[in-house]
């Protein structure tokens, strides 16, 4: 994920008051995600909702790209052609951009870009630490 929408992800998750579950480094999050693997899932003690919300835009990301009929693993390889980093959400977004600059199906309207993941992302985490937990943050 690039750095600006890394940003604005940490503060979603901050403005819904769930700061303190973020693992305070790359190790504890890498621990905690190994041990939810282990387990199967998510515990009051493991869950981490900056990594579960930028794992599930990845996922969707990825389940939508090939749904479209896109290569999936395109994400991870760079392109001189592709203006920005490997972030899922930049590259919808450049997927947005072509169509709505060269679709000529008559009737087509224009996509929209997917920024709204973020949020989305992080709603959805608000939930998930609710049923994790069995109250609200």
């Amino acid at each position: 994920m690039c750095q600006g929408h890394w940003d604005r992800l940490r503060a979603a998750i901050a403005d819904r008051g769930l700061s303190a579950l973020v693992a305070d480094s790359g190790e504890k999050a890498a621990s905690n995600m190994a041990r939810e693997l282990a387990e199967g899932k998510p515990t009051v003690d493991t869950y981490d909702p900056l990594m579960a919300a930028f794992w599930a835009i990845s996922n969707n990301g990825m389940d939508f790209i090939q749904s479209a009929r896109g290569n999936p693993l395109a994400l991870m390889y760079d392109d001189p052609n592709r203006p920005f980093p490997r972030c899922t959400i930049c590259y919808l977004n450049w997927l947005v951009d072509q169509h709505n600059t060269t679709c000529t199906v008559d009737g087509c309207a224009p996509r929209e870009p997917y920024d709204w993941m973020v949020d989305r992302a992080a709603d959805d985490q608000v939930d998930t630490w609710k049923s994790i937990a069995g109250t609200t943050p």
